[in-house]
């Protein structure tokens, strides 16, 4: 989603330059320029610099695979997702902006939500104007990825940023997990032994690793009791549905850990039309840490998930991968995340 040009998209001289042009420019021959531009053969260092730097100021058309990573004057990443309303995207796009401050490396958002062609043939067009991908699609599988891979140029450096379980090509992720256990720890440690939790979508893996961890912890604390359980699937509307169940139920737990923060706002708005006081009825946690945690009130206690840490993983990693041509390894990294304890709890 983004209407900023394309790097390397055509002006009007493009389709006037040749490669006599370049050799014209440079005092080589168009084979030794073509040579170099194919990226076929050998040439001298200084030989093929000038021949890059011919062809980016008289602007030929190169591919971004044609240009040696340290010629490359920017570096642009492209990041595909959905793209829904809310604070979570904007909060998910802004932690990759600020990674990229000071920075050569220019982060395009692309949503794939009015898009027909499949998720494979669209990165085919994007990668001969982008050095590099980013895909954030939670709901993809193994199989959407072999595909991915078997279309793409094998060069072209790809990560996700959705946790999947077998990655079949390089992951960063949040240890969500980890944040479930946090959140549960946080109940035993404030002495709420009924405890519930809404779920978020069960397609979505990194929704059943907050649910996991927040259950085992659990699960190994006899004194602590798993008295409701709703399943939502991330949204405002999906909370105030929960509200509803839990309002009729009869084991009412004292503290409850909703799945992102989203579910939560859209609980507590019902809550607080029938006066819960939270925390003192109720104590709420969510996660994601979204900026309208600190402006709520009460203000929300949440997992934090450093989304300019998330982008600064990421670009690190694809810039190695585009130095050193690094192929597709199929490993996860988890980046740790953290409770911020505020007043729902």
């Amino acid at each position: 989603m983004t209407n900023a040009k394309l790097p390397n998209q055509s002006q009007s001289s493009v389709n006037k330059i040749t490669l006599k042009d370049i050799a014209e420019d440079t005092g080589l021959s168009v084979s030794t320029v073509s040579r170099v531009l194919r990226g076929e053969g050998r040439s001298s260092s200084q030989n093929e610099q000038a021949i890059i730097e011919s062809a980016q100021r008289l602007g030929y058309p190169l591919q971004k695979q044609q240009t040696p990573f340290e010629l490359r004057i920017e570096i642009y990443i492209a990041v595909i997702t959905h793209v829904k309303e809310g604070e979570f995207y904007t909060a998910f796009f802004n932690g990759f902006h600020q990674a990229s401050k000071n920075t050569n490396v220019h982060f395009c958002l692309f949503s794939i939500d009015n898009i027909e062609t499949p998720i494979q043939d669209f990165l085919f067009g994007l990668q001969k104007h982008f050095d590099a991908a980013i895909i954030f699609l939670p709901t993809l599988t193994s199989d959407d990825y072999r595909r991915i891979l078997a279309k793409l140029n094998p060069g072209f450096p790809i990560i996700s940023t959705a946790s999947i379980l077998n990655p079949v090509l390089d992951t960063i992720s949040f240890d969500g997990y980890g944040g479930g256990h946090l959140v549960a720890e946080h109940f035993f440690n404030k002495k709420y032994t009924d405890v519930g939790i809404i779920h978020g979508p069960n397609n979505k893996l990194e929704s059943r690793f907050r649910s996991n961890g927040f259950i085992d912890f659990i699960k190994s604390h006899p004194e602590m009791n798993l008295t409701w359980e709703f399943n939502g699937d991330y949204s405002s509307q999906s909370g105030q549905l929960a509200y509803q169940s839990f309002k009729e139920s009869s084991t009412k737990p004292k503290a409850i850990f909703c799945a992102n923060d989203s579910t939560l706002f859209g609980f507590m708005e019902l809550a607080r039309i029938d006066g819960i006081q939270v925390p003192s009825e109720l104590a709420l946690v969510g996660y994601d840490n979204l900026p309208m945690c600190q402006t709520y009130c009460p203000q929300i206690t949440s997992v934090h998930t450093d989304y300019t840490n998330l982008g600064l993983h990421a670009m690190r990693l694809l810039l190695n991968r585009i130095e050193n041509h690094i192929d597709h390894q199929g490993f996860l990294s988890l980046i740790p995340v953290s409770l911020v304890v505020r007043q729902s709890s």
